[in-house]
């Protein structure tokens, strides 16, 4: 009994691969891929002229990461498990969808996109304007502008034009300065002259 125990280690220990050949095809464009990587470059292989590619001399029993190189396009990486038996298993670093991550063997990888080395430049947008402070500060100059025609009385409006002719105020610009500094401005000068008066008293 005890020799037919150690036959059958000894049959399992012989059915043992040491290094193995991992294969597969490149699935696109001509020239799409330019290398295959295992484990950042400790294994490789350019890509043939077909898109086939093999990985000779891969020791058995452990896990890999394999990486297409291009210059051109992007592709998924690959977790390649070698059993002791030769047996090779695949499946996706980042599935899109949990229980789809396998992958079938030989290897048959598509690009899944183009590199881009450049920015493409946005063009002009309306939208930007409203996200400049400059903008801004105009546009809510126009609007203080705007409702002061309808925040001030006629004979108001027409002591502060005396009162800006007298000051040297010419523009809109100026005149919108000197209210937020001197408030009292829209006030007419009865009441400026009456307020001045109680505090005399």
């Amino acid at each position: 009994m005890v020799l037919f125990v150690l036959a059958m280690i000894c049959f399992a220990r012989g059915n043992d691969v040491k290094q193995v050949v991992v294969e597969g095809r490149i699935m696109g464009p001509p020239n799409a891929a330019t290398a295959v990587h295992l484990n950042g470059g400790k294994y490789s292989a350019f890509v043939r002229t077909d898109g086939s590619f093999s990985l000779p001399a891969v020791p058995a029993g452990t896990a890999y990461l394999l990486e297409v190189v291009s210059t051109s396009f992007v592709f998924e990486q690959l977790r390649v498990s070698i059993m002791k038996t030769g047996d090779v298993r695949a499946s996706l670093v980042y599935p899109t969808k949990r229980g789809q991550d396998t992958v079938s063997y030989p290897l048959f990888m598509e690009p899944k996109g183009k590199l881009s080395y450049y920015e493409v430049r946005e063009g002009f947008n309306f939208a930007m304007l409203y996200k400049n402070p400059m903008v801004l500060m105009m546009g809510f100059s126009c609007v203080m502008m705007f409702m002061m025609k309808y925040m001030i009385d006629p004979e108001q409006m027409k002591e502060m034009q005396d009162q800006m002719a007298e000051e040297g105020i010419t523009s809109p610009g100026d005149m919108l300065k000197a209210t937020m500094k001197d408030p009292s401005m829209l006030q007419p000068k009865e009441k400026k002259a009456k307020k001045g008066a109680t505090q005399v008293d």
